[in-house]
């Protein structure tokens, strides 16, 4: 799968990489304006909504904290009406 920008937030951009091995779920990759990632947003079927899973070593402050977790929030809500 061809990675497509699919939401933008302030200093971060938010890929769809790929879909889960069932097909049902979305595979994101946040990443900075630097093209770092700083992790994936994924479902986790325990919670029964999208998480995210920092990569190493990374800092982020309480703006881009929100920005992640809206953007989960968004695609949580959406994931339920699909």
């Amino acid at each position: 799968m061809m990675a497509e920008l699919i939401h933008k937030d302030g200093f971060l951009e938010f890929w769809h990489i790929d879909n889960s091995e069932s097909g049902k779920t979305m595979i994101v990759s946040v990443k900075n304006k630097n093209d770092v990632e700083l992790g994936q947003v994924k479902w986790h079927g325990a919670w029964r909504k999208y998480d995210f899973h920092v990569s190493a070593n990374i800092i982020l402050d309480s703006i881009c904290l929100r920005a992640i977790a809206d953007f989960c929030d968004t695609v949580t809500k959406y994931h339920g009406r699909s």
